[in-house]
């Protein structure tokens, strides 16, 4: 992970269900870390939003 993404933070929100949580996710200490979600679902859909943000 590059030093600019160390700082990378978005928002989205989780379609996984109809709850249509609100996320934030960023990196905490170099692991995603996901806030906001009322489910795992949305725990791994913060994760791999991130990681597409992260790759470009």
């Amino acid at each position: 992970m590059s030093n600019e993404n160390k700082n990378l933070e978005i928002n989205v929100v989780c379609n996984m269900c109809t709850t249509n949580c609100n996320l934030t996710a960023k990196y905490v200490d170099g692991k995603p870390y996901v806030s906001g979600s009322r489910c795992p679902r949305g725990d791994k859909f913060g994760e791999g939003k991130l990681k597409k943000a992260a790759e470009g």
